[in-house]
């Protein structure tokens, strides 16, 4: 069996919880699918903390290895700007304030910004 997924392709995950739901959810969701609930419609996904943007790719993988080794599964985010290709460093979503407040301290710790989004929606 075989599941083909497109950009465009609508994902329902139901009955994951905490952080071992989040970390796995995180994992089936690549970015730009969308989440939805049971009816079919966008649902709040949680929070998205932004640990950098960075023009070559090589050190954004660089940082989402180091968060890796520091227990933090985070993603690159690629986007468009001005021409050129930014590769935004991102951990989320995050549904959780007690893990939200965790992973902010430990960017401040390790000395990297962690830029709050709020309302992000899959």
């Amino acid at each position: 069996m075989a599941i083909w997924l497109t950009e465009s392709s609508k994902i329902i995950v139901q009955g994951m919880t905490g952080s071992e739901g989040m970390k796995h959810t995180t994992r089936l969701l690549a970015p730009g699918a969308q989440a939805v609930g049971p009816n079919g419609h966008a649902r709040f996904a949680g929070y998205i903390l932004q640990v950098g943007a960075y023009r070559d790719e090589a050190q954004a993988h660089k940082v989402v290895n180091y968060l890796d080794s520091l227990g933090i599964l985070a993603h690159i985010n690629p986007m468009r700007s001005g021409g050129a290709t930014l590769y935004r460093v991102r951990i989320g979503p995050i549904v959780e304030q007690r893990e939200l407040e965790r992973f902010r301290g430990v960017l401040k710790r390790i000395g990297l910004p962690g830029v709050l989004i709020p309302g992000a929606t899959h």
